[in-house]
């Protein structure tokens, strides 16, 4: 049977934390419960855009030199899955040029061909989003804010995802590096009476 690998990418970031929640759920697509769900899936691994001394290049690229230990059916193609919800920069140009890069790389480097790689569509695709967002709002308290907080892209109409998804889960918007940015959105619901704000 030909198999897939999946090769999950998030931001990342200096704060170590951000390192080890990818390992976590790395750790639960590979558990007994989801790969019996998925048996055509034979590895999963993950890396970052920042953070890490490695490029996302190089992460992709060992993650796939570890395939010759790790499985012993051949490995048709590598799923690479941005776990994005907006199409900012990072998902339309970041990842697509440290997977080529990747790809010529690994054409040199194996002795054998080397799988297919493709992006995935970005996690903010999925049409399951909205009702999982509005779901972790379900038990908030009716008279206090619900606040969505995104890291918000500089590119054109990219943010609308998240005011959509905020407007779904009754809630406001805010971001990290974009306006409005969340010390303004707290202050706008202080100031509206607010004083329990779940985000």
């Amino acid at each position: 049977m030909m198999l897939t690998a999946v090769f999950f990418v998030t931001h990342g970031s200096s704060d170590r934390r951000s390192w080890l929640n990818l390992q976590n759920l790395v750790a639960i697509a590979q558990s007994p419960e989801y790969r019996t769900k998925y048996p055509e899936i034979a590895i999963i691994g993950g890396g970052c855009l920042e953070g890490q001394a490695q490029t996302l290049s190089q992460q992709l690229e060992a993650f796939v030199q570890t395939f010759d230990t790790a499985t012993q059916s051949p490995i048709s193609q590598i799923l690479i899955m941005p776990l994005f919800l907006l199409s900012g920069l990072h998902v339309s140009e970041d990842i697509p040029v440290e997977v080529a890069i990747a790809d010529a790389n690994l054409q040199t480097k194996l002795t054998k061909s080397c799988p297919k790689l493709a992006i995935a569509p970005h996690l903010g695709t999925d049409p399951q989003i909205p009702q999982l967002i509005a779901q972790r709002f379900a038990n908030v308290e009716t008279d206090a804010a619900r606040m969505l907080i995104a890291h918000g892209s500089r590119r054109l109409g990219a943010n609308q995802v998240i005011e959509d998804l905020a407007h779904h889960a009754r809630a406001i918007a805010a971001y990290w590096s974009v306006e409005p940015k969340i010390d303004v959105q707290i202050e706008k619901l202080i100031g509206q009476g607010y004083r329990k704000i779940y985000a």
